[in-house]
């Protein structure tokens, strides 16, 4: 890649530099020790670059990796891999750098299946917690395959745990509480009749959920067994049709 920086008519702007050592493997053991080597050696190419191109706009990315232990390859949808993406979520942020990839949701699994769900809902509700605002919509196979019912999923949860902490609007909430309660005391009405309840509705329920959920096996039996998963696929299937 170093070559177009002086191939004849290429203007080259901006530049990633890169540095994915493999812990314990091509670069030490452990996270702190990894991320170091890694830091380095992205800010050891940064300065060279920058010697010979000052005009140039840089940007760096140490992404060290874990790997499997019974074969050395870089390992994907493990505790290790998010550990390693937090701690780079944290450097970025301590060295007050512009942060150039969004989180990722990679996995390990060749199918939309157990291990890819636990994979998934582990990176994506972690990240969320530590303050990642921005996904890749990631495949699965570590990063050789794609799925379209994974894909729909997969912004299913985005959505799901990024709701999960939104409150909502709390202006004058418990006031107007306090006065739906004393109202539904003394008309003796329910709640789900009130003004307050139809006005507030959409606001703490939400309506276009993919999945959908039969509450007692009773009604699950009633609906013919639905099948979560075939539900995904028609949606795909539905979204495909509609393009244009």
């Amino acid at each position: 890649e170093l070559n177009l920086l002086f191939y004849p008519g290429i203007g080259i702007q901006r530049i990633l530099i890169g540095s994915m050592p493999i812990m314990g493997l091509s670069g030490p053991v452990d996270p702190v020790g990894i991320f170091t080597l890694a830091l380095a050696e992205t800010l050891g190419g940064a300065t060279i670059i920058h010697a010979l191109f000052p005009e140039m706009q840089l940007f760096i990315m140490p992404h060290p990796q874990p790997m499997d232990l019974g074969t050395g390859m870089i390992a994907f949808g493990t505790i290790e891999h998010l550990r390693i993406d937090l701690i780079k979520t944290g450097l970025f942020s301590f060295l007050d750098l512009p942060y150039a990839m969004v989180n990722d949701t990679l996995t390990s699994a060749h199918m939309p299946d157990f291990l890819c769900q636990a994979d998934k809902m582990l990176y994506i509700s972690t990240a969320i917690m530590h303050g990642v605002s921005a996904f890749s919509i990631c495949p699965v196979s570590c990063d050789e395959g794609w799925n379209p019912v994974q894909c729909i999923l997969d912004v299913e949860y985005i959505r799901n745990v990024w709701e999960l902490f939104q409150i909502g609007s709390v202006e004058k909430r418990a006031e107007e509480a306090l006065l739906t309660t004393h109202r539904a005391i003394t008309e003796k009405c329910m709640f789900a009749e009130m003004d307050d309840t139809l006005l507030n509705m959409f606001q703490y329920y939400n309506t276009d959920r993919l999945l959908r959920r039969q509450f007692g096996f009773q009604k699950w039996k009633e609906s013919g067994f639905p099948d979560p998963f075939r539900t995904a696929e028609d949606r795909v299937s539905e979204m495909l049709r509609n393009w244009d």
